[in-house]
């Protein structure tokens, strides 16, 4: 479990990765993200990233949310001739609080909304550092946040709301509270943004729609997922400042290219 990884569990694992042996891991995590016992500086929130430095050993996020990336990404950690590292979300209605045939549903919403994204990186793939990560089997990959076919964004908050282990973090929105904003638009906010205003989630109550207000230690929590996931995107070349400043590039050269035809056959 996770929970073996603090200190010299995790100094002992970073060894590992970098020895060259032959070893499997699969980390099951309880993502409770320091959330349950008391705030912590919990590096194991980063395990992924952290394993992924490495450089050196097969790393792997999987979810039994995606079985078929699931198998596959067994597969290719056992053929990999040194170390590798699975981290799997170990859903558990009993500890976390939901429906106990709910189980893959949670960790689908994991998956979705990037609480524990999927990727893979294999050493041994062809290229260089970032096009050896492959963020197959993510919905929208190339999005920071999922929205589904009704219209809901699905962030990291929806996940941790469905469990009863979380509860103490949601608490009904005061009348009183300035500036209620939807918290998937709060966490698109830079930080100048989001001062004043307070954000909340919203569930229906029959006819009715009840708002819950979000502890500051859970929005950090979900803040630190998309974080991550945009490390994810960035290291994998997905979405980076150098692909935005390419395609501007590439646009104002069209661009110019197009008006030089133009004034070529107004001459003409």
């Amino acid at each position: 479990s996770d929970e073996m990884l603090a200190g010299r569990g995790l100094n002992q694992l970073v060894w590992l990765l970098n020895s060259g042996l032959p070893v499997k891991v699969l980390v099951l995590s309880a993502m409770d993200f320091g959330l349950i016992d008391g705030p912590t500086n919990n590096p194991r929130a980063s395990l992924g990233l952290l394993a992924l430095a490495q450089r050196n050993a097969y790393v792997a996020q999987a979810s039994i949310g995606n079985p078929k990336h699931l198998g596959e990404t067994v597969l290719q950690a056992l053929h990999f001739d040194g170390p590798a590292l699975i981290q799997v979300y170990a859903a558990s209605p009993t500890r976390d609080g939901f429906a106990a045939d709910a189980a893959a549903e949670q960790a689908r919403l994991a998956m979705t909304s990037r609480a524990l994204p999927l990727f893979r990186y294999d050493p041994d793939a062809d290229g260089v550092f970032g096009s050896r990560i492959s963020l197959d089997g993510n919905p929208q990959s190339n999005s920071l946040l999922v929205t589904g076919e009704d219209g809901e964004t699905c962030t990291p908050i929806d996940w941790a709301f469905a469990q009863r282990r979380f509860a103490t973090h949601f608490k009904p929105l005061s009348q009183s509270a300035p500036s209620p904003v939807p918290v998937q638009e709060w966490l698109l906010l830079d930080a100048p943004g989001r001062r004043g205003k307070t954000p909340f989630i919203a569930r229906a109550e029959g006819e009715a729609e009840q708002r819950f207000g979000i502890s500051s230690a859970m929005l950090r929590a979900a803040d630190h997922c998309l974080g991550s996931w945009r490390t994810l995107q960035e290291l994998a070349g997905i979405v980076t400042p150098f692909t935005r400043k390419l395609e501007e590039e590439i646009r104002a050269a069209v661009a110019a290219e197009h008006q030089a035809e133009l004034d070529e056959q107004k001459r003409a």
